[in-house]
């Protein structure tokens, strides 16, 4: 069906995808590391109160590096589908010089396949904010935001008021 090249290409992409995925996996490990030190030294530190909301920042930047890795990781796997559609067509109507031409791009273009086309071709949407709100990505920067400002809280005795308001 394809030949030792196609597979071959097929592979390069396909480590391509997975090293944009471990670029991913490691912008998380590292984030939980950086913001585990920030409440490690925050919680020592007792003149500055609101300290603990600068690990706000690091959570911030690393979402919006692990968005763009996943933006990346997408753009690749619609650059290997465009390979794979390119090929199939290519097989349904014979060689023909347009057709070898759009392989020869595909090829030797290592872009990132951008498009908003539909999904019966196999794409994906690569859009940045796409990527921000991907199932994947949003949760664990939505729970480690709620956990910094509830630790902050915590600290600061935030919910004292609310415990003495109500005579706990």
């Amino acid at each position: 069906m394809y030949s030792e090249d196609d597979r071959q290409y097929l592979q390069m992409m396909q480590g391509n995808i997975e090293r944009m995925a471990a670029n991913s996996a490691n912008v998380k490990t590292w984030l939980i590391t950086i913001v585990a030190a920030f409440f490690a030294i925050g919680c020592s530190i007792q003149n500055f109160d609101y300290w603990l909301l600068l690990a706000l920042v690091p959570i911030f930047v690393f979402w919006y590096l692990d968005a763009f890795y996943l933006s990346l990781e997408r753009g690749m796997r619609n650059r290997e589908q465009l390979f794979v559609n390119i090929l199939k067509g290519k097989q349904k109507h014979g060689e023909d010089e347009s057709t070898n031409k759009t392989l020869e791009e595909a090829i030797y273009c290592f872009k990132t396949f951008d498009t908003k086309k539909d999904k019966e071709q196999g794409y994906v949407n690569t859009s940045l904010l796409s990527a921000l709100f991907s199932p994947s990505v949003w949760p664990v920067y939505a729970v480690l935001i709620a956990v910094d400002i509830i630790i902050t809280g915590v600290v600061n005795d935030w919910f004292s008021s609310i415990c003495n308001c109500c005579n706990c």
